[in-house]
């Protein structure tokens, strides 16, 4: 499993800009919270064996 998250963010010109992180394998949602202070929202990769299976967050 690999954890994803995003954020938003403006540049120079004033557009603003998605950033998306895909974190490392295993790594631990509270180790996560420590070293990524930007962002709330944390969605998941998930390994069948082929493929990498986008799991989002239920609201």
């Amino acid at each position: 499993m690999r954890r994803v998250t995003h954020h938003r963010k403006q540049n120079f010109e004033g557009e603003e800009l998605l950033i998306v992180t895909v974190w490392e394998p295993g790594i631990k949602k509270e180790q996560l919270k420590k070293d990524n202070r930007y962002s709330k929202a944390h969605e998941v990769l998930i390994f069948n064996g082929k493929y990498y299976e986008f799991k989002e967050k239920r609201a």
